[in-house]
């Protein structure tokens, strides 16, 4: 018999977290920690592979024999999850490899491009938000994608409902896996297990969560262990049975507990206490008192003459709505998880105030009083209440208000950062970032952080469309805008091995002078330069650049590229003596131009092999040559 322990102790920090979303450690220095489930990045994929469990029939091998698989299953079974595990081999995989596809087109390109595939790749594409219609459009690009898949030696794993199986191409039905809801009291305790509570083998029976850990979705049974985790590092001891017990308190009574406090509480003084307290738990008492004061006067709350000392005092106002006053200096609810069932609450039944909340957002994170973990944490809370219900417009107004101030633009990027990931919106905050980039004049601080958010946050699960983005960005008219997206895109390219991809949309978009200066900063890896469709881009690039004239540009671009690709080069020239008498030209020019002997011969030999090559293209054509 496995004897319980009484009580467990716990080091380092605690937290408060009321759900699945981020967690916001409000006495340590970190103003956030991202990266909830929408996000395709190696340290969600660790974080994921830390708390999984594979669903029947599912395995980690279940790509090693077949290069493209559809998985489906129940709502809530975990099938985004199981997919990710799949491509990465629960994380044993560089997570580098690892893209999302998009569904969509953009720019007039294919959604589904096979000349995007590089050798090795893992492709995750998720139709379970793509309506039927569109999945229908696709089955012609999946097929000759997935064949694509299996030339570059990729792999590829396809998300469906259960009622879209029968829309897929009929070569790929062979290939769909129904997976089975995983084990609620597995997954329950692999998680407990990750965040660092040592648990006895086997975990003991938990009878308030049984039900739950039965039947619920899976986000419903890691809300729950986030719960029991949160309520027992607030405590700092207790048994596993008791803080399952607080979690389920807090899942299934808060949302009554805080309408029961609008209910008891009609006076509106209290009401915004409320309120305000809710969206800023974790807050300074200073902090809170004119966060009150902004709310009350944005709503319009009657003024009370009554002097400060008669009355309710703050202590008193505090007791009523569950508040400590034990002299803490950060404000909290009694309850685990009441914060966010009264931010809930509010943000539902009092749709009227919603449009004043943006307005006091703003207020309050520009108080001097308000600490950068508070505006961090309150910034978060008003980002869920506004990707509950929609409109987002007053996410994509704050973050370009924000953008204006520099100590601001974390919060910029924090609330895009949320759109971005989020399940129902992302698709739209990404096409707001399009169409912010295809804008040469929006606001510098602004484009500053929409080309942060493309870089941290699209482009580790879709680095297509944030190259897309980072492109339109690189012809911005604020010269810092176009630095800075130059070397963000110019980054991402090389990481992500993407050099034929820009080439290509280098030479077939409408021209700007700013792409010039990509090619020039761009960094080709001797074997593309040689594959056919990169040579033929690279000409036209390059006939283009030496026609505009030579001196027109930066000699130490064109210096490197004649030390890496001189072939390139001479190829462009066409065979134009005077074009190739002027490269020449500047190839002898900057032999005599190096600074030291060790240039000047590195220099040497680059023209040499240029004249070479040179010679070769304009020596006659031999006769056989003819036959």
């Amino acid at each position: 018999m496995i004897t319980v322990p009484d009580s467990y102790t716990f080091e380092g920090p605690g937290f408060v977290h009321g759900g699945t979303g981020d967690q916001h450690n409000h006495f340590v220095v970190e103003m956030r920690r991202r990266r909830p489930a929408q996000f395709v990045a190696g340290e969600h994929i660790k974080w994921l592979a830390e708390r999984f469990v594979w669903p029947e029939p599912l395995s980690r091998s279940a790509l090693r024999d077949s290069h493209t698989l559809v998985l489906t299953g129940p709502e809530g079974s975990g099938r985004r999850s199981a997919a990710l595990m799949c491509l990465t081999e629960k994380a044993t995989l560089d997570a580098g490899r690892l893209r999302e596809l998009s569904d969509r087109s953009e720019d007039g390109e294919l959604a589904l491009d096979p000349a995007d595939i590089r050798p090795g790749e893992r492709l995750l594409l998720d139709l379970t938000h793509t309506d039927d219609h569109h999945v229908r459009e696709l089955r012609r690009q999946l097929e000759g994608f997935r064949a694509a898949v299996d030339d570059q030696d990729a792999r590829l794993v396809v998300v469906v409902r259960r009622e879209q199986r029968i829309l897929l191409p009929e070569s790929l039905l062979a290939t769909v896996i129904p997976i089975d809801r995983p084990s609620g009291p597995e997954v329950f305790e692999a998680y407990l297990s990750a965040e660092g509570l040592s648990l006895p083998k086997p975990l003991p029976a938990l009878d308030a969560l049984a039900p739950f850990l039965a039947t619920s979705p899976m986000s419903e049974v890691v809300e729950l262990a986030s719960l029991t985790v949160a309520e027992a590092r607030r405590t700092g001891r207790g048994t596993v049975a008791e803080w399952a017990r607080e979690a389920v308190a807090a899942h299934s009574e808060r949302g009554e507990q805080a309408a029961a406090l609008f209910r008891e509480h009609q006076d509106p003084v209290l009401r915004a206490l409320l309120v305000v307290s809710a969206f800023l738990p974790g807050a300074t008492l200073d902090a809170m008192v004119e966060a009150e004061g902004a709310f009350s006067r944005l709503v319009n709350l009657p003024r009370e003459d009554k002097h400060v000392l008669d009355g309710a005092y703050l202590a008193e106002r505090m007791a009523k709505i569950r508040l400590h006053t034990d002299g803490r200096k950060a404000v909290e609810f009694k309850d685990l998880a009441l914060d966010k069932a009264v931010r809930t609450h509010f943000w539902t039944y009092f749709p009227e105030l919603r449009e004043k909340m943006s307005e006091w957002v703003a207020a309050v994170t520009a108080l001097p009083v308000v600490g950068a973990p508070a505006a961090a944490a309150l910034a978060d809370h008003f980002a869920d209440q506004v990707l509950t219900t929609g409109p987002v417009s007053p996410l994509q107004d704050l973050a370009r208000r924000w953008s204006v101030n520099g100590d601001q633009k974390v919060l910029a990027l924090q609330v895009l950062d949320a759109g971005l990931q989020h399940a129902t919106y992302s698709p739209e905050f990404r096409k707001f970032v399009y169409d912010q980039a295809r804008k040469p004049n929006i606001e510098a601080g602004f484009a500053e952080v929409l080309i942060e958010a493309c870089t941290e946050t699209i482009a580790p699960e879709r680095p297509t469309q944030a190259m897309v983005r980072l492109h339109y960005f690189t012809r911005h008219s604020d010269l810092s805008v176009r630095a800075l997206a130059q070397r963000r895109l110019l980054a991402l390219v090389t990481a992500r091995g993407f050099e034929r991809w820009l080439l290509h949309r280098l030479a077939t978009v409408t021209a700007q002078p700013t792409d010039d200066e990509l090619l020039l900063e761009l960094d080709i890896p001797a074997r593309l330069a040689a594959e056919r469709s990169a040579k033929t881009n690279l000409g036209t690039l390059w006939r283009r650049l030496l026609g505009n004239g030579i001196d027109t540009l930066p000699e130490a671009s064109v210096q490197r590229w004649l030390d890496q690709h001189p072939a390139v080069l001479v190829d462009a020239c066409d065979g134009q003596v005077r074009l190739l008498s002027t490269l020449y030209a500047f190839a002898r020019d900057q032999v005599d131009r190096a600074v030291d002997a060790e240039a000047r011969q590195a220099r040497r030999e680059s023209a040499l092999t240029l004249q070479h090559l040179i010679d070769a293209a304009m020596a006659p054509v031999q006769p056989e040559e003819l036959r």
